[in-house]
């Protein structure tokens, strides 16, 4: 888990951190749309939090479980909402400044979970064939 599988590309463990990491963040940023017209959502700065939260150091088993808490915290937040909410505005910072919808947002968080589920299968299973 711990492991990165070549430099620069991060380890299943600190993949899953930073899934966790970017739900609570987008949950985050859904609280603030509901209440500010059209905010500036900040940069998570996910190369900065993987170092500074040391992410490879965590325990794999209490990642997990947040992990979990995050996504089902997110997704019952998102179900709550109504067409209105879901057309509320931030802007978004990646990958460069713009006007999005919480629908996007939403949509773009499963996106994200996708994509580095993926990352984290690619990794696992380059360890695998190392070890």
């Amino acid at each position: 888990m711990r492991r990165r599988p070549a430099q620069g590309v991060w380890s299943p463990l600190e993949y899953t951190c930073h899934v966790r990491d970017v739900l609570r963040v987008q949950g985050e940023r859904l609280a603030l749309a509901l209440v500010v017209e059209e905010p500036e959502f900040t940069p998570m700065g996910r190369d900065e939090r993987a170092v500074a939260d040391a992410y490879n150091e965590q325990d794999p088993a209490v990642v997990l479980a947040e992990l979990a808490a995050a996504a089902d915290d997110l997704a019952a937040r998102f179900a709550a909402l109504g067409q209105p909410e879901l057309a509320r505005t931030g802007v978004y910072c990646w990958p460069q400044p713009q006007v999005r919808t919480l629908l996007w947002l939403g949509r773009q968080t499963v996106h994200e979970g996708e994509h580095h589920l993926l990352d984290i299968g690619r990794a696992a299973r380059s360890q695998a064939a190392q070890a």
